[in-house]
């Protein structure tokens, strides 16, 4: 049964309040099944991680979570057990792994770079908007395995019609009503329609075209990014192309823009 608003906003609330281990685990499985449509069988608990003492508290396609009580005192522990498991996960299947910790008040997620555990990004749950939550884990969760580099592959996952294109494109809707009165967002804006007015020689200007201008220009700096052979950078010397400027390479990837999304509070999230 899908996620209705009411249920949404009842698990938020339980969530905030640290529930303990095992109702987090609960409650999390609520929002991976019936808030983003995962299959029960995928979900799996307590998943025995080979040559590794212990056992993944769940594991969802290519991400780890890990439940506890309250991360303000076991914060530490949670990183040493996503370190372990998420490295020899990926040593067994040559994929790359995405740790969540979490004890339903903070949500953080991790990867690995150069065999350390380092965080990505990190959400708080908000009574006020539930459903931002449902939309973080969204972006979070890594169920598919990696999307291999052919064109097909990348316009059914990545392009115009595909879910993480439509996730996208609400998103940035949203982070737009919150920027685009900014001086700096409103150059950016101008400066984009401007020339696109001298390609095509009428006004072209519409919040369809920017933010589906601003979706592609992020995937395709990431792309980029990623052809060189290293761990993606943060969200901002991800689109200033920092990695290209040290190793010697202009012109490729550069500010632009379509950095505007840095301005929200939580673009970089969404990057």
């Amino acid at each position: 049964m899908p996620l209705d608003s009411d249920r949404l906003q009842e698990i938020v609330v339980e969530l905030l309040s640290r529930p303990g281990h095992e109702k987090v685990r609960s409650l999390v499985y609520d929002l991976l099944v019936q808030g983003l449509e995962a299959t029960s069988e995928q979900v799996r608990f307590e998943e025995h991680i080979r040559e590794v003492r212990g056992r993944a508290d769940a594991l969802l396609g290519r991400t780890i979570l890990e439940f506890k009580r309250n991360l303000r005192v076991e914060l530490e522990d949670a990183e040493e057990q996503l370190a372990r498991y998420i490295g020899q996960r990926q040593r067994e299947t040559g994929e790359h792994y995405i740790g969540i910790a979490t004890d339903g008040a903070e949500f953080i997620t991790y990867e690995l770079r150069d065999d350390s555990l380092a965080e990505l990004a990190r959400h708080t749950p908000s009574i006020d908007d539930p459903g931002a939550l449902l939309a973080w884990l969204d972006s979070a969760v890594a169920i598919q395995p990696e999307i291999p580099p052919e064109p097909e592959a990348v316009r059914k996952e990545l392009g115009r019609e595909s879910l993480a294109y439509h996730v996208a494109r609400t998103n940035l809707g949203r982070l737009w009503q919150e920027v685009k009165t900014t001086p700096d967002v409103e150059l950016k804006r101008t400066l984009w329609a401007d020339l696109l007015q001298m390609v095509y020689g009428e006004s072209v200007d519409a919040d369809d075209l920017f933010f589906q201008h601003t979706y592609l220009t992020i995937v395709a700096k990431t792309m980029a990014t990623r052809a060189l052979g290293i761990p993606l950078p943060p969200p901002a010397n991800l689109l200033s192309g920092k990695a290209f400027r040290d190793a010697s390479i202009t012109g490729a990837v550069e500010s632009d823009f379509f950095d505007w999304i840095l301005d929200a509070p939580a673009g970089d999230v969404l990057v």
